[in-house]
């Protein structure tokens, strides 16, 4: 009977509340044999039932398997119910989910705004009189428009080559460093996407407004 109860002790133990514990993993007690194993060394003289001495030595044991574990726990000292902060992986997880999504948006928003504001400055400039940074103003308006018509889209695509954001507990999502992850992804994500976007300046030629500025000049010069 003792040695029963012990087993069963042994067993289902957690260690109260002052367990360190990983989230995520699943981490399993001793099983029956090893229970038993341990039990029969504790047991000298093979009576099955422990003496105080036999008792003792047992716990020793127990207590010595329970620093390999915390050991094994790289230093996290995480208390019973508490959340576990992400690794490295899983930080970088959440900046390549964040970044990508965020490259499209700013090669849409930058390359669309570049190419409608040069052309409503080209053909609607003179009749409506705006000058060039009105003509920018609303050719980034319609990039606004156009990004958030196909924000879900640039996500969608995202996801579907594998760049998904790791599942996380509400409490890990406010932890700082995947929360400082997510905003170093946006970031480099939306200079890549806007550096990659202005890729139309390479078409665009002012060769015209510039030799048209040349003959205004000469036209006043002669006229002095």
């Amino acid at each position: 009977a003792q040695r029963t109860a012990m087993l069963e002790a042994l067993r289902h133990d957690t260690t109260h509340n002052d367990a360190a514990i990983l989230d995520g993993l699943q981490r399993r007690m001793m099983d029956n044999a090893e229970v038993q194993r341990m039990f029969n060394q504790a047991d000298t003289n093979g009576d099955n039932v422990l003496t105080r001495r036999e008792f003792k030595f047992l716990m020793s044991r127990l207590n010595n398997k329970q620093q390999h574990f915390a050991g094994a726990l790289e230093g996290v000292n995480v208390r019973l119910g508490e959340p576990v902060a992400p690794d490295r992986t899983v930080l970088y997880k959440i900046f390549i989910a964040q970044a990508i999504p965020f490259v499209g948006f700013g090669f849409m928003d930058n390359s669309i705004m570049i190419v409608a504001g040069e052309h409503i400055e080209l053909h609607l400039g003179a009749a409506l009189a705006i000058t060039t940074l009105a003509a920018a103003a609303l050719g980034n308006l319609a990039s606004d428009i156009v990004g958030v018509a196909c924000s879900n889209k640039i996500e969608d695509w995202s996801e579907s080559l594998g760049f998904k954001m790791p599942d996380l507990t509400k409490a890990q999502q406010s932890m700082r460093w995947p929360r400082i992850a997510k905003l170093a992804g946006a970031v480099v994500g939306v200079t890549v996407g806007c550096l990659l976007g202005m890729f139309p300046l390479l078409f665009i030629h002012h060769d015209d407004k510039d030799e048209e500025g040349k003959g205004k000049g000469k036209e006043k010069d002669a006229t002095k």
